[in-house]
Protein backbone atom coordinates (compact mmCIF):
# COMPACT_ATOMS: atom_id res chain seq x y z
CA UNK A 1 0.00 0.00 0.00
CA UNK A 2 1.23 3.64 -0.57
CA UNK A 3 1.88 5.54 2.23
CA UNK A 4 0.09 8.54 0.99
CA UNK A 5 -2.99 9.27 -1.14
CA UNK A 6 -1.70 10.38 -4.87
CA UNK A 7 -4.71 11.28 -7.16
CA UNK A 8 -4.98 9.46 -10.73
CA UNK A 9 -7.48 10.63 -13.36
CA UNK A 10 -9.15 7.98 -15.31
CA UNK A 11 -10.31 8.95 -18.75
CA UNK A 12 -11.78 5.69 -21.07
CA UNK A 13 -15.16 5.65 -22.92
CA UNK A 14 -15.31 1.92 -21.91
CA UNK A 15 -17.63 2.30 -18.53
CA UNK A 16 -16.44 -1.41 -17.89
CA UNK A 17 -13.02 -0.95 -18.47
CA UNK A 18 -12.93 2.66 -16.68
CA UNK A 19 -14.52 0.72 -13.43
CA UNK A 20 -12.86 -2.09 -13.60
CA UNK A 21 -8.91 0.27 -13.50
CA UNK A 22 -10.65 2.56 -11.05
CA UNK A 23 -11.32 -0.20 -8.87
CA UNK A 24 -7.77 -1.73 -8.95
CA UNK A 25 -6.38 1.58 -8.36
CA UNK A 26 -8.60 2.40 -5.11
CA UNK A 27 -7.71 -1.24 -3.68
CA UNK A 28 -3.90 -0.02 -4.01
CA UNK A 29 -5.00 3.36 -1.30
CA UNK A 30 -5.05 5.71 -4.72
CA UNK A 31 -7.88 8.26 -5.13
CA UNK A 32 -9.04 7.95 -8.64
CA UNK A 33 -11.34 10.40 -10.70
CA UNK A 34 -13.13 8.92 -13.73
CA UNK A 35 -14.22 10.99 -16.89
CA UNK A 36 -15.37 9.40 -20.20
CA UNK A 37 -14.77 11.91 -22.78
CA UNK A 38 -11.70 13.67 -23.77
CA UNK A 39 -12.97 17.23 -22.99
CA UNK A 40 -14.54 15.94 -19.85
CA UNK A 41 -10.91 14.69 -19.03
CA UNK A 42 -9.03 18.18 -19.73
CA UNK A 43 -11.99 19.93 -17.46
CA UNK A 44 -11.29 17.31 -14.88
CA UNK A 45 -7.64 17.71 -15.00
CA UNK A 46 -7.61 21.39 -15.07
CA UNK A 47 -10.03 21.43 -12.11
CA UNK A 48 -8.51 18.71 -10.04
CA UNK A 49 -4.68 18.70 -11.10
CA UNK A 50 -4.34 15.33 -10.78
CA UNK A 51 -0.59 13.44 -10.22
CA UNK A 52 -1.32 10.87 -12.94
CA UNK A 53 -3.95 10.66 -16.15
CA UNK A 54 -4.22 7.56 -17.51
CA UNK A 55 -5.86 8.20 -20.59
CA UNK A 56 -7.24 5.92 -23.51
CA UNK A 57 -6.21 6.75 -26.90
CA UNK A 58 -9.62 5.84 -29.02
CA UNK A 59 -11.58 8.43 -27.50
CA UNK A 60 -15.17 9.70 -29.00
CA UNK A 61 -14.69 12.96 -29.25
CA UNK A 62 -10.71 13.88 -29.22
CA UNK A 63 -8.06 11.39 -29.81
CA UNK A 64 -5.90 10.74 -26.86
CA UNK A 65 -3.20 11.93 -28.44
CA UNK A 66 -4.33 15.55 -28.89
CA UNK A 67 -5.93 15.25 -25.40
CA UNK A 68 -2.13 14.56 -24.06
CA UNK A 69 -0.32 17.52 -26.11
CA UNK A 70 -2.98 19.99 -24.56
CA UNK A 71 -2.17 18.93 -21.28
CA UNK A 72 1.40 18.96 -21.91
CA UNK A 73 1.16 22.63 -22.92
CA UNK A 74 -1.00 23.54 -20.33
CA UNK A 75 1.73 25.08 -17.84
CA UNK A 76 -0.49 25.45 -15.25
CA UNK A 77 -0.53 20.90 -15.22
CA UNK A 78 3.43 20.89 -14.49
CA UNK A 79 4.16 17.92 -12.73
CA UNK A 80 1.30 15.50 -14.02
CA UNK A 81 2.39 13.06 -15.89
CA UNK A 82 0.57 11.15 -18.60
CA UNK A 83 0.39 7.26 -19.61
CA UNK A 84 -2.08 6.39 -22.94
CA UNK A 85 -3.56 3.24 -22.85
CA UNK A 86 -4.96 1.75 -25.76
CA UNK A 87 -6.32 -2.06 -26.75
CA UNK A 88 -6.25 -1.41 -30.87
CA UNK A 89 -3.30 1.42 -31.12
CA UNK A 90 -0.42 -1.23 -29.74
CA UNK A 91 1.94 -0.74 -33.09
CA UNK A 92 5.00 0.78 -32.63
CA UNK A 93 4.19 3.56 -34.76
CA UNK A 94 1.44 4.19 -32.64
CA UNK A 95 3.75 4.49 -29.70
CA UNK A 96 6.12 6.52 -31.17
CA UNK A 97 2.71 9.29 -32.07
CA UNK A 98 1.95 8.99 -28.23
CA UNK A 99 5.26 9.56 -26.79
CA UNK A 100 5.78 12.49 -29.42
CA UNK A 101 2.62 13.92 -27.96
CA UNK A 102 4.48 14.49 -24.75
CA UNK A 103 3.14 10.99 -22.72
CA UNK A 104 5.11 9.55 -19.75
CA UNK A 105 4.39 6.00 -21.01
CA UNK A 106 2.27 3.63 -23.00
CA UNK A 107 0.24 0.53 -21.81
CA UNK A 108 -0.91 -2.01 -24.16
CA UNK A 109 -4.13 -3.91 -23.14
CA UNK A 110 -5.27 -6.18 -22.25
CA UNK A 111 -2.92 -5.93 -19.07
CA UNK A 112 -2.69 -7.85 -15.91
CA UNK A 113 -3.94 -5.82 -12.69
CA UNK A 114 -0.23 -6.41 -10.80
CA UNK A 115 1.69 -4.99 -13.75
CA UNK A 116 -0.86 -2.13 -14.07
CA UNK A 117 0.15 -1.46 -10.54
CA UNK A 118 3.04 -2.30 -11.22
CA UNK A 119 3.53 0.51 -14.01
CA UNK A 120 1.57 2.90 -12.09
CA UNK A 121 3.97 2.52 -8.88
CA UNK A 122 7.16 3.33 -11.25
CA UNK A 123 5.26 6.20 -12.76
CA UNK A 124 4.58 7.75 -9.70
CA UNK A 125 8.23 6.78 -8.49
CA UNK A 126 9.59 8.95 -11.35
CA UNK A 127 6.79 11.32 -10.63
CA UNK A 128 7.63 11.91 -7.10
CA UNK A 129 11.68 11.84 -7.92
CA UNK A 130 11.59 14.83 -10.16
CA UNK A 131 8.92 16.58 -8.16
CA UNK A 132 11.25 16.61 -5.47
CA UNK A 133 14.01 17.63 -7.96
CA UNK A 134 12.24 20.37 -9.17
CA UNK A 135 11.53 21.64 -5.48
CA UNK A 136 14.87 21.61 -4.43
CA UNK A 137 15.78 23.47 -7.58
CA UNK A 138 13.08 26.06 -6.61
CA UNK A 139 14.78 26.10 -3.18
CA UNK A 140 17.96 27.05 -4.50
CA UNK A 141 16.75 29.59 -6.91
CA UNK A 142 14.92 31.30 -3.58
CA UNK A 143 18.23 31.12 -1.79
CA UNK A 144 19.95 32.77 -4.53
CA UNK A 145 17.08 35.68 -5.36
CA UNK A 146 16.95 36.28 -1.64
CA UNK A 147 20.86 36.51 -0.50
CA UNK A 148 21.38 40.47 -0.51
CA UNK A 149 24.69 39.81 -2.12
CA UNK A 150 26.12 38.59 -5.28
CA UNK A 151 26.56 34.29 -5.88
CA UNK A 152 29.01 33.21 -8.23
CA UNK A 153 30.28 30.14 -9.59
CA UNK A 154 33.16 29.92 -11.80
CA UNK A 155 34.77 27.06 -14.24
CA UNK A 156 38.10 26.32 -14.23
CA UNK A 157 39.14 28.44 -16.85
CA UNK A 158 37.82 31.08 -14.54
CA UNK A 159 34.73 31.69 -17.17
CA UNK A 160 31.07 32.28 -15.10
CA UNK A 161 29.36 29.26 -15.08
CA UNK A 162 26.60 30.55 -12.72
CA UNK A 163 25.90 33.96 -11.39
CA UNK A 164 22.95 35.63 -9.35
CA UNK A 165 22.37 39.29 -7.88
CA UNK A 166 24.75 40.53 -10.57
CA UNK A 167 22.42 43.25 -11.72
CA UNK A 168 21.67 44.86 -8.30
CA UNK A 169 24.85 44.53 -6.97
CA UNK A 170 27.07 45.93 -10.06
CA UNK A 171 24.47 47.03 -12.57
CA UNK A 172 25.56 44.12 -15.03
CA UNK A 173 22.68 40.87 -15.88
CA UNK A 174 23.39 37.76 -15.15
CA UNK A 175 23.00 36.97 -19.26
CA UNK A 176 25.65 39.58 -19.59
CA UNK A 177 28.25 37.77 -17.11
CA UNK A 178 26.96 34.22 -18.99
CA UNK A 179 27.09 35.28 -22.59
CA UNK A 180 30.86 36.67 -22.14
CA UNK A 181 30.23 40.17 -23.14
CA UNK A 182 31.60 40.87 -19.88
CA UNK A 183 33.97 39.72 -17.24
CA UNK A 184 34.31 40.46 -13.58
CA UNK A 185 37.59 41.59 -13.49
CA UNK A 186 36.57 44.35 -15.95
CA UNK A 187 34.31 45.93 -13.46
CA UNK A 188 37.27 46.25 -11.16
CA UNK A 189 38.55 49.39 -10.33
CA UNK A 190 42.05 49.37 -12.55
CA UNK A 191 43.81 50.15 -9.28
CA UNK A 192 42.28 47.50 -7.65
CA UNK A 193 43.35 44.80 -10.66
CA UNK A 194 46.99 44.75 -9.87
CA UNK A 195 46.58 43.54 -6.47
CA UNK A 196 46.14 40.05 -7.27
CA UNK A 197 42.50 38.37 -6.50
CA UNK A 198 43.40 35.37 -5.61
CA UNK A 199 42.53 33.64 -8.77
CA UNK A 200 45.74 31.89 -8.97
CA UNK A 201 47.34 28.85 -9.68
CA UNK A 202 47.71 28.21 -5.79
CA UNK A 203 43.92 28.12 -6.03
CA UNK A 204 44.36 25.23 -8.63
CA UNK A 205 46.79 23.18 -6.71
CA UNK A 206 44.64 22.76 -2.81
CA UNK A 207 41.39 23.80 -1.51
CA UNK A 208 41.68 27.56 -0.59
CA UNK A 209 39.31 29.97 1.51
CA UNK A 210 40.32 33.73 0.65
CA UNK A 211 38.42 36.94 1.18
CA UNK A 212 39.14 39.59 -0.23
CA UNK A 213 38.13 43.89 -0.19
CA UNK A 214 38.27 45.37 -3.55
CA UNK A 215 36.40 48.36 -5.52
CA UNK A 216 34.28 48.11 -8.73
CA UNK A 217 33.17 50.74 -10.64
CA UNK A 218 28.94 49.77 -11.61
CA UNK A 219 27.79 49.86 -15.17
CA UNK A 220 26.25 53.52 -14.60
CA UNK A 221 29.79 54.49 -13.36
CA UNK A 222 29.16 54.70 -9.22
CA UNK A 223 32.12 53.80 -7.29
CA UNK A 224 31.34 50.51 -4.11
CA UNK A 225 33.35 48.81 -2.33
CA UNK A 226 32.72 45.33 -2.24
CA UNK A 227 34.32 41.98 -0.26
CA UNK A 228 34.44 39.31 -2.13
CA UNK A 229 35.09 35.87 -0.23
CA UNK A 230 35.57 32.75 -2.23
CA UNK A 231 36.71 29.33 -2.09
CA UNK A 232 38.39 26.60 -4.79
CA UNK A 233 36.26 23.79 -5.16
CA UNK A 234 37.21 20.31 -6.26
CA UNK A 235 35.70 17.35 -8.14
CA UNK A 236 37.88 13.86 -7.28
CA UNK A 237 41.24 15.73 -7.14
CA UNK A 238 41.24 17.81 -9.85
CA UNK A 239 40.07 21.77 -9.85
CA UNK A 240 36.95 22.43 -10.72
CA UNK A 241 36.65 26.11 -10.41
CA UNK A 242 35.66 28.79 -7.62
CA UNK A 243 32.72 29.29 -5.36
CA UNK A 244 32.09 32.67 -3.95
CA UNK A 245 29.59 35.40 -2.36
CA UNK A 246 30.22 38.75 -2.99
CA UNK A 247 28.62 41.75 -0.60
CA UNK A 248 28.41 45.78 -1.20
CA UNK A 249 30.03 47.05 1.59
CA UNK A 250 30.32 50.66 0.48
CA UNK A 251 28.35 51.86 3.72
CA UNK A 252 30.42 50.06 6.23
CA UNK A 253 33.74 51.57 4.61
CA UNK A 254 31.86 55.38 4.42
CA UNK A 255 30.70 54.71 8.23
CA UNK A 256 34.67 53.42 8.81
CA UNK A 257 36.22 56.77 7.56
CA UNK A 258 33.31 58.94 9.22
CA UNK A 259 34.12 57.37 12.86
CA UNK A 260 38.36 58.15 12.04
CA UNK A 261 37.45 61.69 11.07
CA UNK A 262 35.05 62.08 14.18
CA UNK A 263 37.52 60.36 16.18
CA UNK A 264 40.41 62.73 14.75
CA UNK A 265 38.31 65.29 15.65
CA UNK A 266 37.80 64.65 19.14
CA UNK A 267 40.93 63.91 19.91
CA UNK A 268 41.39 67.00 19.09
CA UNK A 269 38.64 68.57 20.91
CA UNK A 270 39.72 66.37 24.12
CA UNK A 271 43.25 68.34 23.56
CA UNK A 272 41.19 71.87 23.19
CA UNK A 273 39.69 70.80 26.46
CA UNK A 274 42.76 69.47 28.10
CA UNK A 275 44.62 72.53 27.36
CA UNK A 276 41.22 74.68 28.80
CA UNK A 277 41.17 73.04 32.04
CA UNK A 278 44.68 73.52 32.72
CA UNK A 279 44.63 76.70 31.79
CA UNK A 280 41.01 77.76 34.25
CA UNK A 281 42.76 75.68 36.86
CA UNK A 282 46.15 77.97 35.99
CA UNK A 283 43.79 81.10 35.95
CA UNK A 284 41.45 79.98 39.14
CA UNK A 285 44.51 79.73 41.50
CA UNK A 286 46.10 82.60 40.54
CA UNK A 287 42.74 84.19 41.17
CA UNK A 288 42.65 82.62 44.57
CA UNK A 289 45.92 83.73 45.21
CA UNK A 290 45.50 87.16 44.31
CA UNK A 291 42.09 87.98 46.02
CA UNK A 292 43.97 86.05 49.67
CA UNK A 293 46.95 88.37 48.84
CA UNK A 294 45.24 91.93 48.22
CA UNK A 295 42.63 90.53 51.39
CA UNK A 296 45.38 89.90 53.86
CA UNK A 297 46.92 93.52 52.63
CA UNK A 298 43.48 95.05 53.42
CA UNK A 299 42.44 92.83 56.87
CA UNK A 300 45.86 93.88 58.38
CA UNK A 301 44.90 97.93 58.43
CA UNK A 302 41.18 97.34 59.05
CA UNK A 303 41.82 95.85 61.88
CA UNK A 304 43.28 98.73 63.28
CA UNK A 305 40.49 100.71 62.02
CA UNK A 306 37.72 98.22 64.08
CA UNK A 307 40.29 98.27 67.29
CA UNK A 308 40.37 102.37 67.44
CA UNK A 309 36.89 102.37 66.34
CA UNK A 310 35.95 100.48 69.94
CA UNK A 311 38.57 102.41 71.80
CA UNK A 312 36.79 105.69 70.76
CA UNK A 313 33.40 104.18 71.63
CA UNK A 314 34.76 102.66 75.17
CA UNK A 315 36.07 106.02 76.28
CA UNK A 316 39.44 104.76 77.11
CA UNK A 317 40.92 108.12 75.06
CA UNK A 318 38.44 110.36 76.81
CA UNK A 319 34.91 110.99 76.37
CA UNK A 320 33.15 112.08 72.94
CA UNK A 321 30.11 113.99 71.82
CA UNK A 322 27.14 112.28 70.70
CA UNK A 323 27.96 113.32 67.61
CA UNK A 324 31.37 111.68 67.64
CA UNK A 325 29.78 108.86 69.23
CA UNK A 326 27.64 108.22 65.80
CA UNK A 327 30.70 108.80 64.11
CA UNK A 328 32.85 106.46 65.55
CA UNK A 329 30.12 103.76 65.32
CA UNK A 330 29.75 104.16 61.65
CA UNK A 331 33.14 103.21 61.63
CA UNK A 332 32.71 100.43 63.44
CA UNK A 333 29.44 98.83 61.71
CA UNK A 334 31.02 99.55 58.34
CA UNK A 335 34.50 98.03 59.42
CA UNK A 336 33.00 95.21 60.66
CA UNK A 337 31.49 94.99 57.65
CA UNK A 338 34.35 94.97 55.64
CA UNK A 339 35.91 92.78 58.14
CA UNK A 340 33.38 90.08 57.28
CA UNK A 341 33.73 90.36 53.39
CA UNK A 342 37.36 89.91 53.58
CA UNK A 343 37.14 86.84 55.75
CA UNK A 344 34.43 85.50 52.62
CA UNK A 345 36.60 86.26 50.08
CA UNK A 346 39.60 84.98 51.70
CA UNK A 347 38.58 81.52 52.87
CA UNK A 348 36.65 81.80 49.31
CA UNK A 349 39.87 81.81 48.12
CA UNK A 350 41.24 79.20 49.99
CA UNK A 351 38.97 77.05 48.74
CA UNK A 352 39.40 77.92 45.08
CA UNK A 353 42.81 77.54 45.68
CA UNK A 354 42.92 73.90 47.25
CA UNK A 355 44.39 74.98 50.76
CA UNK A 356 41.68 74.22 53.05
CA UNK A 357 41.80 71.89 55.06
CA UNK A 358 39.66 69.38 57.12
CA UNK A 359 40.47 69.32 60.69
CA UNK A 360 37.69 66.50 61.92
CA UNK A 361 37.08 65.61 65.58
CA UNK A 362 34.05 63.55 67.89
CA UNK A 363 31.59 66.53 68.57
CA UNK A 364 28.02 66.54 70.13
CA UNK A 365 25.39 67.50 67.36
CA UNK A 366 23.03 69.03 70.08
CA UNK A 367 25.83 71.78 71.07
CA UNK A 368 26.69 72.54 67.85
CA UNK A 369 23.10 73.03 66.59
CA UNK A 370 22.23 75.19 70.05
CA UNK A 371 25.41 77.31 70.12
CA UNK A 372 24.46 78.29 66.34
CA UNK A 373 21.17 79.15 67.50
CA UNK A 374 21.99 81.02 70.56
CA UNK A 375 24.45 83.67 68.27
CA UNK A 376 21.06 84.70 66.51
CA UNK A 377 18.83 85.22 69.15
CA UNK A 378 19.34 89.39 69.78
CA UNK A 379 19.17 89.50 66.08
CA UNK A 380 15.93 87.55 66.16
CA UNK A 381 14.60 89.28 68.45
CA UNK A 382 15.73 93.04 66.81
CA UNK A 383 14.00 91.53 64.06
CA UNK A 384 10.89 90.15 65.34
CA UNK A 385 11.37 86.67 63.93
CA UNK A 386 11.33 83.38 65.90
CA UNK A 387 13.65 80.33 66.35
CA UNK A 388 13.51 77.15 66.83
CA UNK A 389 15.17 73.44 67.05
CA UNK A 390 13.69 70.20 66.68
CA UNK A 391 15.30 66.92 66.72
CA UNK A 392 14.58 63.56 67.26
CA UNK A 393 17.94 62.89 67.88
CA UNK A 394 19.29 61.41 70.92
CA UNK A 395 21.25 63.80 73.05
CA UNK A 396 24.20 61.90 73.04
CA UNK A 397 24.23 62.09 69.21
CA UNK A 398 28.00 62.77 67.80
CA UNK A 399 29.37 62.86 64.27
CA UNK A 400 32.61 63.40 63.21
CA UNK A 401 33.31 67.27 62.04
CA UNK A 402 35.19 69.93 61.23
CA UNK A 403 33.61 72.15 64.82
CA UNK A 404 34.57 75.74 63.23
CA UNK A 405 33.66 75.18 59.50
CA UNK A 406 30.20 72.99 60.31
CA UNK A 407 29.57 75.84 62.52
CA UNK A 408 30.13 78.54 60.00
CA UNK A 409 27.82 76.75 57.35
CA UNK A 410 25.15 76.70 59.98
CA UNK A 411 25.85 80.23 60.91
CA UNK A 412 25.77 81.64 57.09
CA UNK A 413 21.91 79.67 56.89
CA UNK A 414 20.82 81.01 59.93
CA UNK A 415 21.81 84.55 59.08
CA UNK A 416 20.32 84.79 55.55
CA UNK A 417 17.50 83.00 56.60
CA UNK A 418 16.66 85.49 59.39
CA UNK A 419 17.71 88.38 57.07
CA UNK A 420 15.01 87.35 54.57
CA UNK A 421 12.20 86.59 57.27
CA UNK A 422 9.76 89.68 58.27
CA UNK A 423 8.78 90.43 61.13
CA UNK A 424 6.05 87.85 62.74
CA UNK A 425 7.57 84.97 60.43
CA UNK A 426 10.03 82.10 62.32
CA UNK A 427 12.90 80.03 61.12
CA UNK A 428 13.09 76.30 62.30
CA UNK A 429 16.49 74.22 62.61
CA UNK A 430 15.26 70.52 62.02
CA UNK A 431 17.98 67.35 62.40
CA UNK A 432 17.49 63.51 61.58
CA UNK A 433 19.37 61.10 61.28
CA UNK A 434 19.73 58.84 57.68
CA UNK A 435 19.95 55.20 58.33
CA UNK A 436 22.47 52.97 56.40
CA UNK A 437 20.96 51.57 53.02
CA UNK A 438 19.11 47.84 54.32
CA UNK A 439 17.20 50.50 57.11
CA UNK A 440 16.67 53.90 54.62
CA UNK A 441 13.39 54.04 52.67
CA UNK A 442 13.42 54.94 49.16
CA UNK A 443 12.98 58.85 49.98
CA UNK A 444 16.41 58.37 51.63
CA UNK A 445 18.15 56.24 49.30
CA UNK A 446 17.30 58.69 46.10
CA UNK A 447 18.99 61.82 48.57
CA UNK A 448 22.09 59.61 49.59
CA UNK A 449 22.62 58.31 46.31
CA UNK A 450 23.16 61.88 44.89
CA UNK A 451 25.72 62.47 47.66
CA UNK A 452 29.52 63.51 46.83
CA UNK A 453 30.88 60.24 48.34
CA UNK A 454 34.67 60.27 46.85
CA UNK A 455 36.05 59.56 50.43
CA UNK A 456 33.03 58.66 52.42
CA UNK A 457 31.72 54.97 53.22
CA UNK A 458 28.68 54.45 51.32
CA UNK A 459 27.56 52.48 53.93
CA UNK A 460 27.75 54.44 56.01
CA UNK A 461 24.48 56.86 58.19
CA UNK A 462 24.32 60.29 57.84
CA UNK A 463 23.21 63.17 59.42
CA UNK A 464 20.78 65.60 57.80
CA UNK A 465 20.18 69.25 58.82
CA UNK A 466 17.67 71.87 57.47
CA UNK A 467 17.17 75.62 58.14
CA UNK A 468 13.57 76.49 57.11
CA UNK A 469 12.25 79.72 56.92
CA UNK A 470 9.02 81.83 56.43
CA UNK A 471 10.93 84.66 54.26
CA UNK A 472 10.42 86.26 50.43
CA UNK A 473 11.61 82.75 49.22
CA UNK A 474 13.03 82.23 45.33
CA UNK A 475 11.76 83.01 42.48
CA UNK A 476 12.00 79.36 40.09
CA UNK A 477 14.33 80.77 37.94
CA UNK A 478 16.54 82.16 40.46
CA UNK A 479 17.38 78.87 42.08
CA UNK A 480 20.32 77.97 39.62
CA UNK A 481 22.21 81.29 40.70
CA UNK A 482 22.50 80.79 44.27
CA UNK A 483 25.43 78.65 44.35
CA UNK A 484 27.79 80.86 42.02
CA UNK A 485 30.00 82.93 43.54
CA UNK A 486 29.67 87.04 43.92
CA UNK A 487 25.93 86.27 42.88
CA UNK A 488 22.81 88.13 44.46
CA UNK A 489 19.64 87.58 43.43
CA UNK A 490 18.74 91.77 43.87
CA UNK A 491 20.36 94.37 41.33
CA UNK A 492 23.06 95.89 43.63
CA UNK A 493 21.60 99.48 43.23
CA UNK A 494 18.11 98.39 44.39
CA UNK A 495 18.72 95.69 46.84
CA UNK A 496 17.78 96.30 50.49
CA UNK A 497 19.85 93.15 51.84
CA UNK A 498 23.38 93.26 52.27
CA UNK A 499 26.10 90.99 51.31
CA UNK A 500 28.30 89.25 49.35
CA UNK A 501 26.80 86.76 47.30
CA UNK A 502 29.57 84.19 49.03
CA UNK A 503 27.53 82.68 52.20
CA UNK A 504 25.83 79.85 50.15
CA UNK A 505 29.03 79.35 47.65
CA UNK A 506 31.10 78.99 51.39
CA UNK A 507 28.45 76.76 52.39
CA UNK A 508 27.99 74.06 49.39
CA UNK A 509 32.29 74.07 49.54
CA UNK A 510 32.65 73.43 53.33
CA UNK A 511 29.66 70.66 53.05
CA UNK A 512 31.68 69.18 50.32
CA UNK A 513 34.83 69.46 51.85
CA UNK A 514 32.94 66.94 54.85
CA UNK A 515 31.63 64.88 51.34
CA UNK A 516 28.33 66.01 51.90
CA UNK A 517 25.56 67.55 49.42
CA UNK A 518 23.45 70.45 49.86
CA UNK A 519 20.19 71.90 48.48
CA UNK A 520 17.58 74.55 48.38
CA UNK A 521 14.18 74.07 47.88
CA UNK A 522 11.84 77.49 47.50
CA UNK A 523 8.91 79.40 46.30
CA UNK A 524 8.54 82.96 45.40
CA UNK A 525 6.73 84.13 48.61
CA UNK A 526 6.24 81.08 50.32
CA UNK A 527 9.90 80.55 52.40
CA UNK A 528 13.13 78.90 51.75
CA UNK A 529 14.69 75.48 52.99
CA UNK A 530 18.09 75.22 52.93
CA UNK A 531 19.21 71.65 53.81
CA UNK A 532 22.42 69.35 54.00
CA UNK A 533 23.68 66.15 54.90
CA UNK A 534 27.09 64.97 55.50
CA UNK A 535 28.49 61.30 56.76
CA UNK A 536 28.36 60.78 60.64
CA UNK A 537 31.88 58.88 60.17
CA UNK A 538 34.65 60.62 58.49
CA UNK A 539 37.47 58.54 56.66
CA UNK A 540 40.56 58.74 58.20
CA UNK A 541 41.87 59.22 55.02
CA UNK A 542 39.90 62.13 54.60
CA UNK A 543 41.13 64.09 58.21
CA UNK A 544 43.33 67.24 58.04
CA UNK A 545 43.34 66.60 53.92
CA UNK A 546 43.30 69.04 51.32
CA UNK A 547 40.17 69.49 49.36
CA UNK A 548 40.62 68.32 45.85
CA UNK A 549 40.27 71.00 43.13
CA UNK A 550 37.52 70.51 40.85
Amino acid sequence: MITSQSRILCVDDDPELLSITSEILRREGYEVIKASTGNEGLRMAKQEHPDLILLDVNLPDINGNEVCKQIKADTTLTGTYVMLISGTETSSDRLVDGLGAGADGYIARPVPAKELLSRVQAMMRIRNAEKTLRESEQKYKDLLLNISGMVYRKRPDWSIEIISGSEELCGYSEEEFNSGRVSWIETIHPEDRDRGLGETAEMTAKRLHIEQEYRIIRKDGELRYLIDRKVSRFTEGIFAGVDGIVFDITERKRAEEEIKKLNKDLKCRILELEEARILSEAANRARGEFLANISHELITPLNSIIGFSQILLDGISGPMNEQQKDYAASILQGGNRLFKTLSEVVQYAGLESAEMELHADRLLLKDLLKSSLQAFNEKSLIQGVTLSLESGLPPETEIDADSAKLRQVMVSLLDNAIKFTPAGGFVRVAARRIQKPEARSQNEKEKVSELRTKDSELDADFIEISVTDTGIGIKTEDLPRLFRPFQQLEAPYTKRYKGTGLGLILAQKLIELHNGRIWVKSGFCKGTTVAFVIPMRQNKNSESRSQESE
